[in-house]
């Protein structure tokens, strides 16, 4: 009995048997594919057909999977149609889990990152492939950081991703994981304030202006709360607030604060009461 169904269902399942057998091309393959152990392999292509060509020579010999499938968003398909999104979706995955199933070594896992809006079903069609008793763990992955965030001008910020873990067989057994202490490396910046600055406001915000000898930037090791070097080019001038506010409020101040100026905006950069610090050099 299956746990879920959708329109096309039988043409999904179809399609892992129906995929045509290839044998990999040397120009799709960077790395040698070659021998017991191969190396790191890079394969381009489409992945169901790349799937279905790793077939004899690694089924049943991979220990980990890990995927990062395409969202369920319009962007991801070019022919979108709102009534049909998670079937289209669906069906686009289900034969692809079904060969990553066969990849897997007994003790083997694979993980599945997703954010909430398609989470839930593909933890059922998870269910169905390798069975719910396989199922181990939901990892709720920090990818983003309000107080990080530049996109200000957004409803809602997507903070939390999901990492759902899967086992091949009983024979997969988890190792103890290790405190993370990586991954904050770019965020090693800190800025001292020696003065109090002087007040102004620009576009509608509190500003304080800080010049030369005024503040200190300190370089440390990377922590959450750290700050990252931005260089104020290309889509960050109008991909986000803070771009934006840079381009339309304080790159033209040159004459008027000098080089090397450091401005405290406050409220921008997320939608909470934190300050973000922008530098003209």
């Amino acid at each position: 009995m299956p746990f879920l169904d959708w329109a096309n269902k039988n043409q999904a399942m179809a399609a892992t048997h129906e995929a045509p057998c290839h044998l990999l091309k040397q120009e799709s393959v960077h790395g040698d594919i070659t021998g017991a152990c191969a190396g790191n392999l890079l394969i381009e292509g489409d992945n169901l057909l790349a799937l279905k060509a790793l077939m004899p020579l690694y089924a049943g010999r991979v220990k980990c999977i890990f995927i990062d499938p395409p969202y369920n968003t319009q962007s991801a398909f070019e022919h979108y149609d709102d009534k049909l999104e998670h079937s289209q979706w669906l069906s686009m995955m289900y034969p692809r889990l079904i060969l990553l199933r066969e990849l897997l070594s007994e003790d083997g896992f694979i993980v599945l990152h997703i954010d909430d809006a398609e989470s839930h079903y593909a933890k059922v069609l998870m269910d169905e492939i390798f069975g719910r008793v396989h199922y181990q763990t939901s990892m709720y992955v920090q990818v983003r950081y309000t107080s990080k965030t530049l996109k200000s001008d957004m409803a809602y910020h997507k903070q939390i991703e999901q990492a759902l873990v899967y086992r091949r067989s009983c024979a997969a057994k988890p190792c103890k994981p290790s405190i993370q202490t990586q991954g904050f490396d770019k965020f090693n910046f800190e800025i001292v304030e020696l003065a109090r600055g002087r007040a102004t406001t620009l576009g509608g915000k509190a500003v304080q202006v800080f010049r030369p000898g005024e503040y200190e930037i300190n370089k440390v090791a990377g922590h959450v709360d750290g700050l990252k070097e931005i260089w104020a080019s290309g889509s960050i001038l109008d991909g986000n607030s803070s771009g934006r506010f840079f381009r339309d409020y304080l790159a033209g101040r040159f004459d008027e604060d000098g080089a090397g100026a450091l401005y405290k905006v406050a409220n921008i950069g997320d939608d909470g009461p934190e300050i973000c610090k922008l530098v003209v050099a």
